[in-house]
C-alpha cells in the first residue's frame, strides 16, 4: 500500500490529489514534436506592472422561497472581486478596485418581490439584497450556491478584460508587453482579444497522454511543459495551456505537488503559437517563482501566490461578519411572518 499526503491543508477546497480525464480535443505536439523539459528564461524588463485578478464568495443562510408553483432553493450570499496590482520593478504592491454585492438568489422564480430586499443591520445600517432569480435553473439545493459562483466569476472576468492589454497590439509589435493579467481560474470565453493569463492552481483534470504526463509528473522546479492544445467540451474557443512546477515535492507527498496550469486563448488556427503566448510561456516559472507562497504562511503553498494571498484577505474582510450577517438574516426572516 503506497499512501502520499494531500499537499493542501485537511480543510482546504478542492485538494490536490487525484485528477479526473479530459472529455474533449487534445493536440500536444504544436511547440515541439518530442516533449521535453523546458527551463524557464527571466521576466522581460519591459513589464511592468501585474494585475492578480480573483474573488470570494460566501453563502450566509441557505432559504426556501415561495415560488409560483412550488416551494424554491434558495440563499443569501456575497461575493467581493478586487485585483492586486504589483509594480514588478519596485516589488509594490496594493489593492485595487474591490467591488462586492449582496443577493438573494432563487432557483426559479419568486411570487411578486421586489428587485432588492433591505434587511436592518442594526443602528441606521441597511443590508441590501438584489434578487437574483433564474427561471431555467435546477431547482436543487446546491443551485443558490452554483448562481453565486457564476455571479462572482462574471464579475472577475469583466474586471480581467478591462485590466489587460490587446492581445492582437502586442502580437503585431505596435505595443510592448508592459502590463500581463494573472486571473485565478480558467479564462472566459469572450476574453479572446485581450491578454489574459490564466492560473489554476487546482489540478483535477488530466489533459496529456502517458508519455506527456510521464513527463509532467518530472518536471523539476523552475521548468515548464512544452504549450498544448485544447478545447472545453464543446466550447469553439481553445486554449493553449502549459505547467510549471512551483517547488519539487517532499517525501511524503504525491509527485504532482507544486504543479500549476497555466491557459491563454488561442485563435482558430491554433497550430502556429502566436510570438506573444510563447514569450509569456518562456517567462511564466521566473514570474511564478518570485511569487509563490510557503507553507507556514499559506496553507495552499505555494499555489497560492502572495499577491492572491493578501487579496483574498481583503475580499474576506469586506464580506463583513459571517455570525452577525446570519443573526440579522435569521431576525428579518422572523418579522415576514
Amino acid at each position: 500500500m503506497k499512501i502520499s499526503l494531500d499537499p493542501w491543508a485537511e480543510d482546504a477546497a478542492n485538494p490536490q490529489a487525484g485528477l479526473n480525464a479530459h472529455q474533449g480535443n487534445v493536440e500536444s505536439q504544436l511547440e515541439v514534436k518530442k516533449w521535453q523539459h523546458l527551463q524557464g528564461v527571466s521576466v522581460p524588463g519591459s513589464l511592468k506592472t501585474l494585475h492578480v485578478v480573483d474573488g470570494t464568495r460566501r453563502l450566509d443562510a441557505r432559504v426556501l422561497v415561495a415560488g409560483e408553483q412550488a416551494q424554491l432553493y434558495g440563499g443569501f450570499g456575497i461575493y467581493a472581486v478586487g485585483h492586486a496590482c504589483l509594480s514588478l520593478h519596485s516589488g509594490r504592491a496594493t489593492i485595487q478596485d474591490i467591488v462586492s454585492e449582496r443577493t438573494l438568489l432563487v432557483s426559479g422564480v419568486c411570487e411578486g418581490e421586489d428587485d432588492s430586499l433591505n434587511l436592518p443591520k442594526g443602528g441606521s445600517g441597511k443590508l441590501v439584497y438584489r434578487l437574483t432569480q433564474d427561471p431555467r435553473a435546477r431547482n436543487e439545493r446546491q443551485t443558490p450556491l452554483s448562481m453565486l459562483q457564476s455571479l462572482m466569476l462574471r464579475r472577475e472576468q469583466g474586471m480581467s478584460r478591462t485590466l489587460a492589454m490587446d492581445l492582437d497590439t502586442v502580437e503585431d509589435g505596435q505595443l510592448e508587453l508592459d502590463t500581463l493579467v494573472l486571473q485565478d481560474g480558467r479564462i472566459d470565453i469572450g476574453s479572446e482579444d485581450k491578454l489574459i493569463l490564466g492560473y489554476i492552481k487546482t489540478l483535477e483534470t488530466e489533459y496529456l497522454g502517458l508519455e506527456e504526463k510521464a513527463l509532467l509528473l518530472n518536471l523539476e522546479c523552475g521548468e515548464r511543459t512544452p504549450i498544448f492544445y485544447f478545447q472545453y467540451g464543446d466550447a469553439s474557443k481553445g486554449r493553449y495551456s502549459w505547467y510549471v512546477r512551483l517547488c519539487d515535492p517532499l517525501p511524503y507527498q504525491p509527485q504532482g505537488a507544486g504543479l500549476v496550469r497555466l491557459e491563454m486563448t488561442a485563435p482558430e488556427d491554433f497550430e502556429r503559437i502566436p510570438r506573444v503566448v510563447k514569450k509569456v510561456a518562456d517567462f511564466s516559472p521566473a514570474l511564478l517563482g518570485r511569487l509563490s507562497s510557503v507553507a507556514h504562511k499559506d496553507r495552499r503553498a505555494p499555489q497560492n501566490l502572495i499577491p492572491t494571498g493578501a487579496l483574498e484577505r481583503e475580499l474576506s474582510r469586506r464580506l463583513g461578519d459571517p455570525a452577525l450577517i446570519a443573526r440579522r438574516i435569521r431576525q428579518w426572516v422572523m418579522t415576514q411572518g
